[in-house]
């Protein structure tokens, strides 16, 4: 039988105030108050008002005719979330789609908790190009998009519940067993690369801890010779995003950067210039170039060297900073980026250590840093 209260009595939970509340199809849920201690008598009887005036709102089914069909939310959502990335409204777009494609052009209101569940299904039975399933990690993400959509309409009033309210959508524990590729196997990378736009790709990504796109769109102008820093805009633009940051030049990075500069043509807009346009080419160049080092090959190439370059700077400076030169907030850094790199627990436990070689790393560092200290920095020079 369907529950016609909305909102029941306030009820303890260990030391927390919560309310049980029904939604429109007769599903309970809690509505967490706040801690007991923080809340007086009068204060929870006004969260509890409050509360139900909102559910009841929630409650109220629009007029017949008003509600939008999914294509026509589609264009309202995105004006209204404007501010999203570029690989965000992409895959909101996809997400779209795959409505429209499996409900028809309906209006919001008519699918239900069970059609979001046979929508989730469908999404479960979809392949990659290469013919495998697709991860559940990308089946929650989907459903994050799908719960997002949906979550405007109710916070619009167009509809009065979210019928992927009860889809798993978390963030699945992150497998931290990624690559990794150690700063000194960079220069034989490079020395097998094809090109000096695709040795500035991959060390802006490895030593700059760039995205492949951010690290596209350099330019020689936003490389501070003096300062060592290099401005970058931010492929993520989403609301609170900054819009730029300024990740730092080491000595690799500078020498580098600076011998890929001396020698670019006249009119060379940045590091990776002359890269074609789009995936293709610089996988299979990538590819090559690892196959040709013998280092191991591995999936999702630069991502995976940015990855690796906050794993290294997290051993060496404050968080804070490196979350901020790297360009997310520490939740992320921590699910997704942060691995312990292999060489930390030899250094620490001194096991596996040749202290020849390690002294010989040494001094290659230190003539790095000569060699980088003798050349004299000009004022950004661009091209």
């Amino acid at each position: 039988m369907r529950h016609t209260k909305t909102v029941g009595k306030p009820q303890l939970n260990g030391p927390y105030w919560r309310v049980p509340w029904w939604d429109r199809d007769g599903v309970r849920a809690f509505r967490n108050l706040g801690r007991a201690d923080d809340l007086t008598k009068r204060d929870l009887a006004r969260l509890v008002q409050e509360w139900e005036a909102e559910v009841e709102q929630m409650h109220k089914a629009p007029a017949r005719g008003t509600v939008p069909t999914l294509s026509q939310w589609r264009e309202r959502y995105h004006e209204v979330k404007a501010g999203l990335s570029e690989d965000s409204a992409e895959l909101s777009g996809v997400v779209f789609d795959a409505l429209i494609k499996h409900f028809g052009d309906v209006p919001l209101d008519t699918i239900s908790v069970g059609g979001a569940a046979d929508f989730r299904a469908s999404v479960q039975a979809r392949t990659t190009r290469g013919g495998e399933k697709i991860s559940q990690q990308t089946v929650r993400k989907w459903m994050r998009y799908a719960k997002a959509i949906y979550s405007l309409a109710v916070r619009h009033e167009v509809v009065a519940s979210n019928p992927f309210r009860h889809e798993q959508s978390a963030v699945l524990r992150i497998d931290k067993s990624w690559a990794y590729v150690r700063a000194d196997q960079v220069p034989a990378i490079l020395e097998h690369a094809t090109s000096d736009g695709l040795r500035g790709l991959i060390v802006l990504c490895r030593l700059c801890a760039m995205r492949r796109d951010e690290a596209r769109a350099v330019a020689w102008s936003d490389v501070d010779w003096q300062a060592r820093t290099i401005r970058v805009r931010s492929a993520k633009r989403g609301e609170g995003t900054v819009a730029y940051r300024d990740p730092p030049m080491e000595s690799q990075a500078y020498t580098i950067l600076r011998s890929i500069f001396d020698r670019a043509p006249e009119g060379s807009h940045g590091p990776c210039s002359g890269l074609p346009d789009g995936e293709t080419y610089i996988y299979a160049a990538m590819r090559a170039a690892l196959l040709a080092a013998k280092v191991p090959l591995y999936a999702k190439p630069f991502h995976t060297l940015r990855k690796n370059c906050v794993s290294d700077w997290k051993t060496r400076f404050p968080s804070p900073v490196v979350d901020e030169w790297a360009g997310h907030d520490e939740a992320v850094s921590r699910a997704h980026y942060v691995a312990v790199p292999p060489d930390v627990l030899a250094r620490a436990t001194g096991v596996g250590i040749d202290p020849k070689t390690r002294i010989a790393e040494l001094e290659a560092e230190l003539a790095a840093l000569k060699a980088q200290a003798a050349i004299a920095p000009s004022p950004s020079p661009s091209r």
